[in-house]
């Protein structure tokens, strides 16, 4: 192999793992998050509250992020949202109460906005 294609692979086993942990945070939240509601101090409609944070962020961020992502690049503003979005994973694990869950969730919204909103055509 050259060293061009290991770097290739690296690159493509490097953001797999990435994204594999950031999408399975995600998923399992929707799991556990109203089986285990009482354990992260929260009550059944806050769980609606907090699995639907994500997407109320993206309606109003799209645009937004599609201009920054304009500005910095895309191939920067997928790894900066593909480390939030793995990092909103651990604070699903390791933060306590409802405020880092509500936080966790608003900084996925903007991640996952950030990977799906095109950049903006140049005028």
């Amino acid at each position: 192999m050259t060293e061009d294609t290991n770097s290739g692979w690296l690159a493509i086993i490097g953001s797999s793992s990435i994204m594999s942990l950031a999408l399975l945070g995600d998923a399992l939240l929707y799991a556990v998050l109203p089986a285990y509601a009482e354990d992260f101090g929260l009550t059944l409609p806050w769980v609606g509250v907090m699995l639907s944070a994500n997407r109320f962020v993206r309606v109003f961020a799209y645009g937004m992020l599609a201009q920054l992502t304009q500005a910095v690049g895309v191939r920067r503003m997928c790894m900066v949202a593909a480390v939030t979005a793995t990092g909103t994973t651990a604070l699903y694990g390791l933060g306590q109460g409802p405020a880092v869950i509500l936080f966790a969730r608003v900084l996925w919204g903007l991640t996952y906005a950030a990977w799906c909103s095109p950049p903006c055509p140049t005028r």
